[in-house]
């Protein structure tokens, strides 16, 4: 009797998500729609739920398992309204993840739940910043070899009245010309947009105009990603620049990301307080 529970409790959550998916496509289709008339490649599953039963001990902690993950989805569900706060309507302009601390991210996973909407917009776009090095002049290397840029995250917040840094703006000092610790290869990092604040000793006219010379160069080619429900993608944080295009604020865009810090801290703290 309580295994049925389980499978009952289990069939009203599957219900709930695909009459929220079917929402959220919003082609008209119905749950009944995504649950009959899908090809079977279309559906994904976890391994864990799809391990035999044995006794009744084994399912119970299973299920505890997953209760434990689908609380952190139905808590992102709930707030897909806030998540929108991200600038839903508008660009997310050029950036590096967590240029704006001391220790940035090396590497960098997006995973991505709802596809591109066909109308447009909303993809991800991706520069290298090694090519970009390797098509400047010599001269123009030479010259910007020792120079250093402040990143600062200033004061944007994932959510509405969300303070994650307690009053005090994030902000480091990183070379702008970087050594990869693991390829040697050297690379613009983060050159310009989102992040960028200004170049040490330099006049900030004069900085502004080499931040956008430098982003110009690095963005001339870009990888464009259109996304699929599922997808996940995988980046160098050191040697690339990404952006989101502009998307309609009336389409849900749910991603998760994870950033890995690199070994050690390779800036220099330069926050202040808001």
């Amino acid at each position: 009797i309580a295994q049925t529970n389980l499978g009952l409790d289990l069939l009203g959550q599957a219900e709930a998500l695909l009459i929220y998916a079917a929402k959220l496509e919003g082609k008209g289709r119905t749950a009944d729609d995504l649950v009959y008339k899908r090809p079977e490649r279309d559906f994904y599953n976890f391994m864990l739920t799809e391990q035999p039963n044995t006794d009744f001990a084994f399912a119970v902690v299973r299920q505890y398992i997953m209760a434990l993950y689908l609380d952190k989805v139905y808590e992102i569900l709930s707030n897909v309204d806030e998540l929108g706060s991200l600038g839903a309507s508008a660009e997310l302009p050029w950036h590096t993840n967590l240029a704006y601390l001391p220790q940035v991210a090396s590497v960098a996973l997006l995973y991505g739940e709802v596809p591109t909407p066909p109308e447009g917009g909303g993809a991800t776009l991706f520069a290298d910043t090694r090519c970009a090095y390797d098509s400047l002049a010599q001269e123009i290397k030479n010259g910007i070899e020792n120079l250093t840029m402040i990143q600062s995250q200033g004061g944007y917040h994932v959510y509405p009245g969300e303070d994650v840094f307690e009053g005090i703006i994030p902000q480091a000092e990183h070379s702008l010309v970087r050594v990869h610790p693991r390829t040697g290869r050297k690379s613009l990092y983060c050159p310009g947009g989102r992040f960028f604040n200004q170049i040490p000793d330099m006049d900030q006219e004069q900085a502004k105009l080499l931040s956008n010379t430098l982003l110009s160069r690095c963005t001339n080619n870009y990888y464009r990603h259109l996304w699929e429900p599922g997808d996940l993608l995988i980046w160098d944080n050191l040697s690339t620049l990404h952006q989101r295009e502009i998307v309609d604020p009336s389409y849900t865009r749910i991603v998760h990301v994870i950033d890995v810090l690199e070994d050690e801290a390779s800036g220099t703290d330069k926050s202040k307080a808001q």
